[in-house]
């Protein structure tokens, strides 16, 4: 169908509606009233225009061609051309949809062209996600440049495609930042390439300080640490981490003692707790116990005693304390007529030097001796009584030992007595024989006598005053004991006690009974040793003879057997002739010192080859000291015999 012409102002009419009308009519002309020209209704096209929206990239192309949009984004198509979008994203971007021209969703966009029309394609630019975490015994933050991490807080951030995110890490005040892991590896700052989903790990090291133990002082012991690492001893300084708490135990060892800790902040004598922050050192002073090392002098003696190292000086000084576990040697000097008779205590005994090893307080003995003890006392015995003092004293075996009283007064008799370790103030009296008190001479008179010591011990001397032949109840003396060993003085162990013996002798009388056998054709003889303590008579008598003996007696100054006799003047024995016959005989005054006394049976006068004697040997106002039988059945000394 044809119709009919119809001009147009293109000023009033849209182009829109000139294609609606050639659609109805085919073909539609329009004049330009100014030109003069028609339109082809049917040659009219409508634009097809494509935007790109959002924060990706990416190209749409159309088909048929005409949209190449990148380039070109709008293209004419006849009208009623179905037009079919394509998008294509770019590698950093994602095609997020269509919207506009009845299009939707992200498949490819169909659009009918029968007007101008426009269809927006949104691309949205790709994210990748950086997670960043720490790690280590320390601590920090990580913070991002581009902005999104911060890392304490923030430790998760996504990033578009394709950023260069620099990662920057921040210790605290007592980390180190020690490197990366993940996508990054060192210490310095770590540039990461977001073209996919990455992951950073940052690793923060708590700093670490030195402790330092110090071990001070004279003392010895060990300093421990919790949590471990210092034994203290062996191993005094350990690395901690900033921030650990250090608890330090001092431990002394034996004779030691912990006197306190010094630097770290510690003081006192209890644990030491330091917090590490920085490289610390701590002092622990340990010191060496002190003990007492003291000196007593016994004896009678005197003497000094000294010590190595120096410190005891007795004489004046005689203790100091010396460290645990000092070993001191004490040397004894005894002063002259002293004798230094040994250690006790400590350890140490003889007569050395004593080294005493100090370990707690300790007491030594050192012992002088002197062969005299002189000490002055007096008796206050009371009306009626016969009373004595007692003094003890130590005898070596074998002593010979003088005891002496002078200085008497208060017209006193003076009795003596000596007794053996053991032996009761009523036993056997040493001065005597007997179990007699020795009394010689009047009131206020001296008196010296001897005894021999026959075993080591403590002997008892008893000095006693005589009330029947003394005035009044009380006197004076001064008691003096000389040994020819040494000599202990242990005290005065009794005053003013009754006397142990009632009776009394002043005189000496040495009684034994015993007797020969001396073989056939033997004269042979016994010898008795004894001392004179004064110058003295003494008096020999032989009684109770048996065995048809015939008695021949000597009796010689020393100890020679061949002397002269003193019983006759001569180099002869003395011979009483008559078998079983007694014989008695008195000395002149013998000279003080050693007697030998020979008591002999003559063979040719006697009957046999044995026989039994009683000897008695007495002396008046003298004391003796008898040594007893020392010889038995010898061949006598002098051949020839007489009998005045």
């Amino acid at each position: 169908m044809r119709l009919a012409s119809y001009r147009i102002l293109a000023s009033g009419i849209a182009f829109a509606t000139l294609g609606a009308l050639s659609a109805a009519c085919g073909k539609v002309t329009t004049s330009d009233p100014d030109a003069g020209d028609d339109i082809d209704a049917a040659a009219q096209t409508a634009t097809l225009t494509v935007i790109r929206a959002g924060t990706g990239s990416g190209t749409i192309a159309s088909s048929p061609a005409g949209i190449t949009c990148g380039a070109d984004c709008e293209e004419a198509y006849p009208v009623g051309t179905t037009v079919t979008l394509t998008a294509t994203a770019t590698a950093d971007s994602d095609f997020g949809g269509w919207s506009g021209g009845g299009c939707s969703g992200t498949a490819t966009c169909v659009v009918t062209v029968d007007a101008a029309t426009t269809v927006t394609a949104t691309f949205a630019l790709r994210t990748n996600v950086l997670t960043v975490s720490s790690d280590g015994t320390g601590g920090g933050t990580i913070t991002s440049a581009p902005g999104g991490i911060d890392c304490g807080a923030t430790c998760t951030a996504a990033f578009a495609h394709g950023t260069t995110v620099t990662l920057t890490a921040t210790p605290n005040g007592q980390s180190m930042f020690t490197g990366w892991t993940g996508a990054c590896t060192g210490s310095g700052p770590c540039t990461v390439t977001m073209d996919m989903a990455r992951a950073v790990t940052a690793t923060f090291t708590l700093q670490s300080h030195g402790l330092t133990v110090v071990k001070a002082g004279n003392g010895a012991g060990t300093v421990t640490s919790s949590p471990a690492g210092i034994s203290c001893g062996t191993d005094c300084s350990e690395p901690y981490n900033a921030g650990t708490v250090v608890t330090l135990t001092a431990t002394p060892s034996t004779g030691s003692v912990f006197s306190g800790w010094s630097g770290g902040g510690c003081t006192g004598t209890g644990t030491c707790a330091v917090t590490i922050t920085a490289a610390i050192s701590v002092t622990a002073t340990f010191t060496l116990t002190q003990h007492t090392l003291s000196v007593t002098r016994a004896g009678l003696g005197t003497g000094t005693v000294t010590s190595n190292p120096a410190g005891i000086n007795c004489g004046t000084d005689c203790s100091e304390p010396y460290n645990y576990g000092t070993s001191v040697t004490l040397t004894a000097s005894p002063a002259g007529g002293s004798t230094f008779a040994g250690w006790s205590g400590g350890g140490c005994t003889g007569t050395g030097t004593c080294t005493v090893t100090v370990t707690t307080t300790t007491a030594v003995t050192a012992t002088f001796n002197t062969n005299t003890h002189t000490i002055s006392s007096s008796w206050a015995c009371g009306s009626g009584v016969s009373c004595q003092d007692v003094f003890d004293y130590a005898l070596p075996a074998g002593a010979s030992v003088t005891v002496a009283v002078s200085g008497i007064s208060g017209a006193s008799v003076l009795r003596l007595g000596a007794f053996a370790p053991g032996v009761a103030l009523s036993g056997a009296n040493l001065l005597t024989g007997l179990t007699f008190d020795r009394r010689c001479g009047g009131q206020n008179a001296s008196d010296t006598v001897m005894f021999r010591a026959a075993t080591a011990g403590t002997y008892r001397i008893a000095v006693g005053r005589d009330w029947g032949m003394s005035a009044g109840a009380s006197g004076n003396y001064t008691l003096t004991v000389t040994s020819s060993g040494t000599l202990t003085y242990n005290g005065q162990t009794a005053n003013d006690v009754a006397t142990g013996a009632t009776n009394m002798q002043c005189g000496y009388t040495y009684t034994v009974s015993t007797g020969w056998s001396c073989g056939s054709g033997v004269s042979c003889q016994d010898v008795f040793d004894f001392t004179t303590l004064v110058a003295t008579p003494v008096t020999i008598a032989v009684t109770s003879v048996t065995g048809a003996s015939v008695v021949r007696m000597a009796l010689f100054d020393g100890a020679n057997l061949n002397t002269t006799n003193r019983l006759n003047g001569g180099l002869t024995d003395r011979r009483c002739v008559g078998q079983n016959a007694s014989d008695s005989a008195t000395s002149p005054s013998l000279p003080t010192g050693q007697h030998r006394m020979a008591i002999g049976r003559d063979w040719g006068q006697s009957a046999g080859a044995s026989g039994t004697y009683v000897v008695t040997l007495t002396t008046t106002n003298a004391p003796l000291s008898i040594a007893g039988q020392t010889v038995n059945d010898q061949a006598t000394q002098l051949a020839n015999a007489s009998c005045p």
